[in-house]
């Protein structure tokens, strides 16, 4: 009986792990290790202690929505190329995520992507590619499409989550 749970405890350990987006797991595994590169990765505990110390209660209430947040960011030039970024989209695209809007500001460009779950938000991904810089925020948990503008993101270019409308449909459609 013991070796039955523990075998069926491994292999949920497992599904878990292969739950996670994997062409987002392997591009911060890439990147990781990069003199010029920082990552920040927060699991949803730490954040819904930190929710503790919110200052208001939209902050606790969104901290607790969150389950995973990853930050990696490149200053001092980006090493990651225009076909990288175009291949990581492609396949993020791939694994039921749809763009929600893309923006050009200061030459940088921002795209949203996000992946949905019986109408909940359940991962969001924010890819800046700029000349300087490059930045790619992945979030999960479960969030309603109200959520994304209020999300304070504290990193250089997080206040771009404030670009989002707050109504799914008033996001631009070309």
């Amino acid at each position: 009986m013991k070796i039955t749970l523990i075998a069926l405890g491994m292999l949920m350990s497992i599904l878990c792990v292969q739950a996670q987006t994997p062409s987002v797991e392997r591009f911060f595994e890439k990147y990781n290790g990069y003199e010029d590169s920082f990552e920040i990765s927060l699991q949803g505990w730490m954040l819904k202690g930190a929710s503790l110390f919110a200052e208001d209660d939209v902050s606790k209430q969104l901290m607790r929505k969150i389950s995973k947040l990853r930050v990696l960011i490149m200053d001092e030039g980006s090493l990651v190329s225009k076909q990288e970024v175009g291949r990581l989209l492609k396949n993020v695209r791939g694994q039921q995520f749809e763009d929600l809007m893309e923006i050009r500001d200061e030459g940088n460009n921002i795209n949203f992507l996000i992946r949905e779950d019986n109408n909940r938000i359940t991962n969001v991904l924010m890819l800046l590619k700029g000349d300087e810089e490059f930045m790619l925020i992945s979030l999960e948990g479960l969030l309603k499409f109200e959520d994304l503008n209020r999300l304070e993101i504290n990193v250089t270019g997080g206040d771009h989550f404030k670009k989002v409308p707050k109504n799914r449909r008033d996001v631009p459609r070309a």
